[in-house]
């Protein structure tokens, strides 16, 4: 099995705080599909972060969905000069939940 898409959802929610939900789909060539959720915060922050998603996907296409803790140290370290923090936790977390 492979990865062969992920992507950010931003679901437009006005009941909560910061008017939306974001999801993250991580798509296989099996047709199995995960769901993770990261937690919102401004609409620049999570575009920002949608934005940070569509790039690892370009890293992560091709991956074996099984192997969590080899994907999660490929995200980290993809981040390595951002920080370890925020938005970098964020993307981690997303996919990881996803997976």
């Amino acid at each position: 099995m492979k990865i062969t898409a992920i992507n950010p959802w931003l679901v437009k929610a006005e009941d909560t705080f910061w008017g939306e939900y974001f999801f993250v789909e991580v798509q296989t060539d099996e047709g199995i599909t995960g769901w993770g959720e990261i937690t919102t915060t401004t609409k620049l922050a999570n575009r920002a972060v949608a934005g940070m998603i569509r790039q690892v996907n370009e890293l992560l296409v091709g991956e074996d969905p099984s192997k969590i803790e080899r994907i999660w140290h490929k995200i980290f370290r993809a981040f390595t000069y951002m920080g370890s923090r925020g938005a970098t936790c964020q993307v981690i977390s997303g996919i990881d939940i996803a997976l």
